[in-house]
């Protein structure tokens, strides 16, 4: 978030993986492998990225919903997600307070 508490980004685990991923193992060349790159070479840019700054992982496309959306809504947003990614940020006024998962949603139910 920044100085106001407005959402600037999300850190997941595929983004810290696509960082990782060695500079040659771009989109295209890994929709064509038949397997990944080397594990070693992914492991070793882990292990240098660990002292940088979150922001080089961010992913800055998330979903946002209001505090007033509707359940069902947040279901939809979440039902259309790709990746990793399984949470929606909740703002009020663009400041971000809080985060609802699929889980959340299904506990919720499971409740009433």
């Amino acid at each position: 978030v920044n100085d106001l508490g407005e959402p600037l980004g999300m850190v997941t685990a595929r983004s810290i993986l696509n960082f990782s991923l060695p500079s040659y193992a771009g989109g295209s060349l890994l929709n064509l492998m038949k397997g990944g790159p080397d594990i070693e070479s992914v492991y070793e840019n882990l292990k240098n990225i660990q002292d940088q700054g979150i922001a080089n992982v961010v992913s800055r496309n998330f979903e946002k919903v209001s505090v007033d959306t509707p359940t069902s809504a947040v279901a939809a947003v979440l039902m259309s997600q790709f990746g990793d990614v399984n949470n929606v940020l909740v703002v009020k006024d663009d400041v971000l307070v809080g985060i609802i998962s699929a889980r959340d949603i299904l506990s919720r139910s499971l409740a009433a």
